[in-house]
This record gives C-alpha cells, sequence and structure tokens, in this order.
C-alpha cells in the first residue's frame, strides 16, 4: 500500500538467519501502490520478529514513518491518521535523531520515536 514496499528480501546472504545486523542498503524495497507516500510498512511484524530489517530502513529513509503492522491486523488510513484494527498491534518508529552511518553500513541514532498501538488506537502519519 506504500510507495516503498519491502520485498522481504536481505541484501547481505552471508547470515542463514537473515537481518543478524542493523543496517542501511540491506532490506530490499520495490515500489508499492503509493496510497502512502509518507511511511513505510512491513507486514507481519511482531509475530515473525522483523525489527532488525525494519530499523535498518531508518538509514535509507530517515524522513519516513516506519510501520510495522502485525498478523490479523490492519491500519485504517483517513487523511494523515491511521486507526489500528484487528487482533494484534501495529509498532511505528520515526523521527531518529543524530543518524551515523559508518563503513559498514551499520547505523546508529538517538531518540527515535517508538510507539506501540492496539486496536482502537489512531496515530498521524506525518
Amino acid at each position: 500500500m506504500s510507495q516503498v514496499m519491502l520485498t522481504g528480501e536481505e541484501r547481505d546472504k552471508s547470515s542463514k538467519n537473515g537481518f543478524q545486523e542493523i543496517k542501511k542498503n540491506n532490506t530490499v524495497t520495490a515500489s508499492g501502490m503509493g496510497f502512502i507516500t509518507k511511511a513505510i510498512i512491513d507486514q507481519h511484524f511482531i509475530k515473525r520478529s522483523r525489527y532488525n530489517r525494519l530499523l535498518g530502513l531508518l538509514g535509507d529513509h530517515p524522513e519516513k514513518t516506519l510501520i510495522g503492522i502485525d498478523e490479523s491486523t490492519a491500519i485504517i488510513v483517513k487523511k494523515n491518521r491511521a486507526e489500528v484494527v484487528g487482533e494484534s498491534q501495529v509498532v511505528v518508529v520515526s523521527r531518529p535523531k543524530k543518524l551515523k552511518v559508518f563503513s559498514t553500513d551499520k547505523i546508529a541514532f538517538k531518540n527515535a520515536r517508538l510507539s506501540l498501538f492496539s486496536a482502537g488506537d489512531q496515530f498521524k502519519i506525518k
């Protein structure tokens, strides 16, 4: 649904378990439908522990709001507001401060906004 979508692939295939480090340029993305342009959405997020790949995207897209939507869960977006519906939760990460990218593409940042929402909760997509 977002303009930038995750494909599920990792560029660094040296680890058998995938996404063992939080790095810039490691999460493969592709063009999505573009209904949401200021956020990037990852799916099946909590149950499949996809934190590393989403956090790595902060190095590639620090200006975007990153949204991890879990299984059996969705967001309903109207203008710049999203409402959580379903059985599980939604993780939202945004606004990393002092983002650094090292020569190994590992990233570091401070004070990113991290929120966890459940059914009925609402949040802004900037």
